[in-house]
């Protein structure tokens, strides 16, 4: 019974998108480094076990160091911040508004007061 070798080919993986392997001669650090322009994400990412035979191809799966935890939380703090804004608004509203009565007072007291 004769065996048969047969290379394997690369596939990186990373969030679920499959990363062709650009060159075979480059090390895994230098395929990160490479698709890191692309996925900024994989900038910080860390290879998260050996790699995987399925099939012929030999997969490495990229892990993000960061959650999602910053998304989510700009998100919440961009609504807090447009609420925040949002009451400001208010009260300069609520400002201007008093400060057109006492001005609307101060003139038109003394004509009142002529007239009674």
């Amino acid at each position: 019974m004769a065996l048969t070798v047969t290379k394997m080919i690369r596939t990186f993986q990373f969030s679920g998108i499959r990363l062709p392997d650009p060159n075979e001669a480059m090390s895994v650090d230098e395929v990160k480094a490479s698709y890191s322009a692309q996925y900024p994400e994989l900038a910080t990412a860390a290879v998260v076990n050996d790699p995987e035979a399925v099939g012929d191809k030999l997969r490495y799966t990229f892990d993000r160091a960061i959650g999602s935890k910053g998304r989510s939380c700009g998100f919440r703090h961009a609504v807090k911040d447009w609420n925040t804004a949002r009451s400001g608004l208010g009260s300069l509203r609520r400002r201007a508004k008093d400060d057109f009565r006492l001005a609307q007072d101060a003139v038109l007291a003394p004509i009142l007061e002529s007239h009674l």
